[in-house]
């Protein structure tokens, strides 16, 4: 089993995927994850804003990142407004391509399963994209 090249997300809002769409220079796939330590007792609990550029083909541009957020809703706020800045900004399904990368201790990307698989995740949110390929996922 294999996957597309071009993986789609579908884009619903109130949702893990409620941060996806299309601006004038591509798309984009933007999140809110916990920080790494985020289940150490002695650990500040802080967010990571993460904001994901492909180009119209779905290849990997290049990531952003604002770590050390202490007020989820602050995350929040300040993700709203980087996507609505995009020019020509609507949320929507994309379809991107495989990816990976290290950054702020973690992996991050759409990475294969690896062989026999016909799943691909998104990391570091431990989503799961798989057959039918309609852009639902799994957790």
């Amino acid at each position: 089993m294999s996957h597309p090249d071009l993986i789609p997300i579908a884009f619903w809002p109130d949702s893990r995927t409620a941060y996806v769409g299309r601006h004038d220079g591509g798309q984009v796939y933007a999140d809110i994850v916990g920080d790494p330590d985020w289940f150490n007792p002695k650990f500040q609990h802080t967010f990571t804003v993460v904001i994901h550029f492909f180009d119209h083909e779905g290849h990997h541009a290049d990531s952003r990142f604002l770590a050390g957020i202490e007020d989820g809703r602050r995350a929040e706020t300040y993700l709203i407004q980087c996507l609505e800045s995009l020019s020509g900004w609507n949320y929507g399904a994309i379809e991107i391509r495989l990816f990976k990368f290290a950054a702020h201790r973690r992996l991050w990307g759409l990475v294969d399963r690896g062989q026999d698989s016909d799943w691909v995740d998104l990391e570091p949110e431990d989503l799961g994209f798989h057959a039918p390929w309609d852009g639902s996922y799994s957790t």
